[in-house]
């Protein structure tokens, strides 16, 4: 529990014998001492705006901010007890000068207040939205209220969370990012090698065996995937097969096992991903894959290899891209769609980068499509389909 909750409904009792008004002085002083005149005064961690109203009356500009919003709210029924009881007073006589200086006070306390919430947020943000696209101003804060409502409780950890359950969970985060890049490091190397000594179909269709492995390594940890599931899986190895296996023969030798080791290496980071997305936030757990696995690559890179950095310049767009897009963009895409889908279903459905690559390929390559290849779409297609179809409820007697 946040501890200004409570405290804030007595603050300004507790504070009654504070010498605000001294400390307003002793700020008047200190201007006139280095000989500024500020025209606008932030008070940080303004609390109830007692101090804040002071200022206002020496004839600043002031701006009151504070994280707690128990303390903002308290400003807020200021603000109404001030303006609901001098308005009618203020109308009746407008040279009433005590109930235009509680008005205007009033009015201070809930700009105070009206910071911290969604809704000056979304003020905030409609006046350049109604300028760029010529609509009104109420049309702008009726688009991005539901916006802000929704990121604004899943976006971070909340206010009120305990600074133990924060720790808790940057822990987790961190922790979740570094298995995550260990083993998205560990399965790209392994793939590169791979390739070294396999055709580049057969390592395509052994490193998409992940999609055996991840229901098997599933089962370890309790998650028993249904029949249509295993058929889908059936159904995607034999469209793999006729999508990559162009070349008829099926021998096994080192660079077949590298590949294998590759599936196995992916489908742990498969299933890392399923265990920590829905801890974490996505996108932050991929920034931190992301920069793990580039210390782990550069290392390897540092010991292993000797770098040249002409090399590098004249690939940079193929590198540019596979880091940006094909990386960067898809693996994030990856851990944010896998929070609470099923991993045995998440790797079928990125078993379809073989087939994507092979319809690419010829929409913009212009390659031929053997009959072969198509009935392997087909068949992937459809695995993806039945893994996809509702299960059949059991009806009560």
């Amino acid at each position: 529990m946040n501890s200004y909750q409570t405290l804030s409904a007595y603050y300004d009792r507790f504070t009654d014998d504070v010498g605000y008004g001294q400390w307003a002085d002793f700020f008047e002083q200190l201007f006139a001492r280095e000989d500024i005149r500020p025209q606008l005064v932030l008070d940080l961690a303004c609390g109830t705006g007692s101090l804040s109203v002071l200022l206002a009356k020496h004839g600043y500009r002031v701006l009151g901010v504070d994280r707690s919003e128990e303390m903002l709210t308290v400003a807020a029924e200021k603000a109404m007890e001030l303006l609901g009881g001098n308005i009618r007073r203020f109308v009746a006589c407008r040279k009433d000068i005590e109930a235009a200086e509680n008005m205007l006070v009033g009015s201070l306390f809930a700009g105070i207040a009206f910071s911290f919430a969604r809704l000056g947020n979304v003020h905030a943000m409609s006046h350049p939205i109604s300028a760029y696209f010529d609509v009104p101003h109420g049309v702008a804060n009726a688009v991005l209220l539901p916006v802000i409502a929704v990121l604004g409780k899943s976006g971070g950890p909340h206010p009120k969370q305990a600074p133990e359950e924060r720790r808790k969970a940057r822990k987790t985060l961190v922790i979740g990012g570094m298995c995550c890049g260990t083993a998205l490091c560990a399965g790209s190397i392994t793939q590169q090698f791979a390739l070294l000594y396999t055709p580049v179909g057969k390592a395509g269709f052994l490193t998409a065996c992940y999609i055996l492995i991840v229901p098997l390594l599933g089962l370890l940890f309790g998650r028993r995937c249904g029949v249509k599931h295993w058929c889908g899986v059936a159904l995607a190895m034999a469209g793999l097969y006729f999508l990559c296996m162009t070349g008829g023969s099926f021998g096994f030798a080192m660079g077949d096992l590298i590949g294998l080791s590759c599936a196995l290496l992916f489908s742990i980071h498969i299933t890392v991903i399923d265990h920590f997305s829905p801890m974490v936030d996505g996108v932050k757990m991929s920034c931190i894959q992301f920069f793990f696995c580039a210390i782990l690559s550069g290392i390897g890179m540092l010991i292993f290899e000797q770098p040249s950095f002409a090399n590098i310049l004249a690939a940079w767009k193929p590198i540019l891209y596979a880091g940006a897009m094909s990386s960067g963009v898809g693996y994030t895409l990856q851990i944010v769609g896998q929070k609470g889908m099923n991993p045995a279903v998440a790797s079928l459905i990125m078993s379809l980068e073989s087939v994507i690559s092979v319809i690419a390929g010829w929409l913009i390559l212009g390659q031929a499509l053997s009959g072969r290849e198509i009935f392997g779409c087909v068949l992937m297609f459809g695995a993806i389909v039945l893994a996809q179809l509702p299960e059949r409820k059991k009806q009560s007697v």
